[in-house]
């Protein structure tokens, strides 16, 4: 891609998915409730980054995961998936 993707994930610890818990989702196909990932220590960032294999052979993309959007540039919206 001629861009890094950026996947925006709700803040809240009481979502399915937020920062706590994405790349377990995303890398590892598991799923971990955001709540017992900061119970069991893992700290929030302020982003992160995903690499993701769509299927086997496929090149491996990367995705910038953010829960805030006040970071965004103007330029930044096309760049959300």
């Amino acid at each position: 891609l001629p861009f890094r993707p950026i996947i925006i994930v709700p803040p809240s610890i009481t979502s399915m998915i937020s920062l706590l818990n994405v790349s377990d989702f995303l890398e590892n196909d598991t799923w971990v409730s955001p709540l017992e990932k900061k119970e069991s220590g893992t700290k929030k960032e302020k982003s992160i980054l995903i690499h993701h294999t769509f299927r086997e052979g496929d090149p491996v993309v990367c995705f910038q995961v953010i829960d805030n959007i006040d970071s965004l540039r103007s330029g930044d919206w096309r760049k959300v998936i």
